[in-house]
């Protein structure tokens, strides 16, 4: 378990709490990520290791060995087929990294109530993720911030957690979380797993996601801080502003091209 650093699967500075499950095989080595993090959850739920990786590996598309893997390494010096992937895990570990910052900052606004509210943001993906009663993709699952917000109010209720208006700050981050994750869905995995120099591709995206979600983190903060609906209400107005105006800059892509270009 590691709080703050760097995420190994995407070079990016974390947020929260990242925990891996302690492997059966005490020589094996995991990387501690968002996916790990998410299997981790799972475990923690009654599932044994194996059966949970194997659960977020079939849900997400790809390998187990991927999933356990230093995605970073892999891009650097895999196979093609290990590259494809580790491009895939990689956008996969952003995807569940940014959203849980976003939901996280819109509902927590003490750094107590952020740990606990990241948690429950990583296990609500967990249950979500490994619902055999739904037949929704990995994308899918993520992208249905709406159900997903409501859940997760749902899961903080049964907890010690006091915060003030919590099932409406949830609600107004949706639109906020969905444009975070529609905008590092869109990232081009070909672009990262065929990079001559992954790492600077990897970097590159890294600098205009982190452009993107910072605004609207910032934007959803005030949510979190405000004490009735009407302020709520109007916080959800601003962050819906900030997130029009990212869309017109063209998303995570457009805003590394023109990143680019300045350099």
């Amino acid at each position: 378990e590691v709080s703050g650093g760097v995420d190994v699967s995407t070079g990016e500075a974390f947020e929260g709490v990242l925990k891996a499950p302690v492997p059966t095989n005490p020589e094996e080595k995991i990387a501690i990520t968002p996916l790990s993090t998410v299997v981790a959850s799972v475990v923690e739920s009654g599932t044994p290791v194996a059966q949970a990786t194997t659960q977020i590996a079939q849900t997400l598309g790809v390998s187990e060995d991927a999933l356990t893997a230093d995605p970073i390494e892999r891009l650097k010096s895999g196979s093609p087929a290990q590259k494809a992937e580790a491009a895939k895990v990689v956008k996969q570990a952003l995807v569940v990294q940014k959203m849980a910052e976003t939901i996280t900052k819109s509902a927590a606004s003490t750094d107590e109530h952020q740990d606990l509210v990241f948690d429950s943001v990583m296990d609500t993906i967990a249950e979500a993720l490994t619902d055999t009663t739904s037949s929704k993709t990995f994308d899918e699952v993520l992208a249905d911030t709406t159900t997903m917000t409501e859940q997760i109010a749902t899961n903080l209720q049964k907890t010690d957690i006091v915060i003030p208006n919590l099932s409406e700050k949830l609600a107004a981050s949706s639109d906020a979380a969905l444009e975070v994750v529609q905008a590092v869905q869109a990232i081009d995995e070909t672009d990262l797993a065929e990079a001559t120099d992954a790492t600077a591709v990897l970097n590159s995206k890294a600098k205009a996601i982190e452009v993107v979600t910072s605004t609207i983190e910032k934007a959803v903060e005030n949510i979190a801080q405000a004490t009735d609906i009407a302020s709520i209400e109007s916080s959800k107005e601003e962050a819906t502003k900030t997130t029009q105006a990212i869309v017109m800059l063209g998303g995570v892509e457009g805003i590394a091209t023109k990143l680019e270009e300045q350099e």
